[in-house]
């Protein structure tokens, strides 16, 4: 059972109620912020009263009461644990992509369906629209606009008439 050093500090007495349910809060709430099981909850209340533990040799009973010195110490405490679980979840490994194999030929597959699909619809699509969407590839609308001679209101316009007739050919 968590506890707290006597008065001299070399023995432990079991912590009050108000400690007792600091230390759970805070626990609590970390285990159901990073899904960590009991077990893990129950290794966190007792760092959790280790800490207070380590830190009562800097309590001053003249600068607050005990109380009010262990929710500082949990404060810190939870904010430390909780910046180095999400560093450590933040820095797991990630699952590399295959570049060879059947994932991969699905990729290859997948984009040259892709370019066949934009093929056919660049064959079919009106005279007038082929050079924009053609050069919305490589250029921005900006650009468009610039090189065209025209606003980008009207280049928008274009883009819409553009997707209207790619949804309606693949949709259709």
């Amino acid at each position: 059972m968590p506890g707290t050093p006597d008065r001299r500090g070399d023995s432990c007495h079991p912590f009050s109620t108000t400690t007792n349910n600091q230390i759970s809060y805070r626990v609590r709430d970390i285990t159901q912020r990073f899904g960590l099981n009991e077990h893990d909850g129950e290794e966190l209340s007792q760092d959790a009263a280790a800490e207070i533990c380590r830190s009562l040799p800097r309590f001053d009973p003249e600068m607050g009461s005990i109380n009010t010195f262990t929710r500082g110490v949990l404060d810190r405490w939870s904010l430390a644990k909780k910046r180095q679980l999400s560093n450590r979840t933040r820095l797991l490994p990630t699952v590399p992509l295959p570049e060879s194999g059947p994932a991969a030929a699905d990729d290859h597959v997948e984009v040259a369906d892709r370019r066949m699909d934009l093929h056919t619809l660049l064959r079919d699509m009106p005279s007038d629209l082929v050079p924009l969407a053609e050069m919305l590839s490589t250029k921005t609308i900006k650009e468009i606009a610039e090189h065209v001679g025209r606003h980008r209101g009207t280049v928008h316009r274009q883009i819409q008439l553009v997707r209207a007739f790619a949804n309606e050919k693949f949709s259709g």
